[in-house]
């Protein structure tokens, strides 16, 4: 076998859970979604097709009004399988970059989907599931504050971009030489919120900030230039040096973002006056992650209609096929194919173990 990966939105996931549960109210989309489920259903127990879950998932679910159901409905359609958080794939883009950045040559990248998948794509799914029902209410309030900066940072942001003129080339040119700066800002940022979590006595901000991204690639850096033969008291010098590499705009995760938010600034000079959709960078750090790996991707229309437009669909070459609500007859036809390719042996297997005909 070689299944295909399919990475398919919080929203999407939302809509299948409900056509399954007969919840979903009667609308001109009813028809489509039911019959997405359908096929979802068809390619992924005739072992042709996984619908992995993501961190983003998992956190957009915390936050839901039926997080415990919505988690077993995403896992139990999309076949059980996990992508790695977004972060971890990002400092496997940032450690190669900087093992060539040591070693004075070009980036190595392998887009092999199943180095970024936890489990095994290719084996037959089980006939029964075990799940824990885990409560992770307690963390929905940190999430929801999380989002709420998050969008009112992007509203500023646009605001920005307004006020200055900027459009599409500008804001391109802006995001992809600022990965020094957004490093050293980010490093910044971490060393305030840690002395005012430990002024406060604050444990768990501690904990997290911990965790962060800006410390996680740092501490990466550090490891990998310790190993390469830096000294300790050059360290700080030797990860600024790679921060400023000329060839860290070619890195996948930060490539494609740059293009994202160069189009919603392009949307911006062209006269746009609403907000960014409330899932804006959750889809941009979706795909900006996966769309390098998997075969295809179902998304709100606002980033698809960035992705499949102008100079983003001329110039980013990722392997991911793009599809939202616009296209989504495409993708109908699309899983159709996917489908129909299970071979006569499959389908009997199939039909014997999980009783689809």
């Amino acid at each position: 076998m070689d299944k295909k990966v399919l990475y398919f939105d919080q929203f999407a996931f939302s809509e299948l859970f409900k056509i399954e549960a007969g919840t979903r109210r009667q609308d001109e989309l009813t028809d489509f979604w039911q019959e997405l489920h359908q096929l979802v259903r068809r390619v992924v127990l005739l072992q042709q097709a996984i619908l992995p879950h993501s961190n983003i998932h998992s956190n957009e679910t915390i936050v839901s009004p039926w997080p415990t159901e919505l988690r077993e409905a995403y896992e139990g359609i999309g076949g059980d399988l996990a992508l790695l958080d977004t972060t971890s794939i990002q400092l496997q883009d940032i450690g190669e970059f900087a093992s060539a950045f040591i070693e004075e040559r070009g980036p190595n990248l392998d887009f092999a989907v199943d180095r970024v998948l936890n489990g095994q794509r290719n084996e037959w799914l089980d006939d029964m599931r075990i799940t824990v029902n885990a409560d992770y209410s307690r963390f929905a309030d940190g999430i929801r504050e999380g989002r709420d900066d998050v969008d009112k940072s992007i509203e500023g942001l646009m605001e920005h971009w307004r006020a200055k003129g900027y459009g599409f080339d500008e804001v391109l040119e802006i995001e992809s030489k600022a990965y020094l700066q957004s490093r050293q800002s980010a490093l910044l940022d971490f060393f305030q919120r840690s002395e005012r979590a430990a002024q406060e006595g604050d444990i768990m901000s501690t904990i997290n900030l911990s965790m962060s991204p800006i410390v996680q690639e740092f501490s990466l850096l550090r490891h990998l230039f310790l190993k390469a033969g830096a000294k300790e008291e050059n360290l700080v010098e030797r990860i600024n040096q790679f921060w400023a590499w000329e060839r860290n705009s070619e890195m996948p995760t930060g490539r494609i973002l740059a293009y994202l938010f160069a189009g919603l600034a392009g949307q911006v000079a062209a006269g746009r006056k609403r907000p960014a959709t409330a899932s804006f960078m959750n889809d941009v750090n979706a795909i900006s992650a996966y769309a390098p790996y998997v075969d295809a991707m179902f998304v709100d229309k606002e980033c698809a209609t960035i992705l499949t437009q102008g100079r983003p669909a001329a110039e980013l070459n990722f392997k991911a096929r793009i599809f939202s609500l616009s296209n989504r007859d495409d993708l109908l036809t699309y899983l159709a194919e996917i489908e129909a390719a299970a071979t006569n042996e499959v389908r009997e297997m199939a039909n014997l173990i999980y009783g689809i005909d």
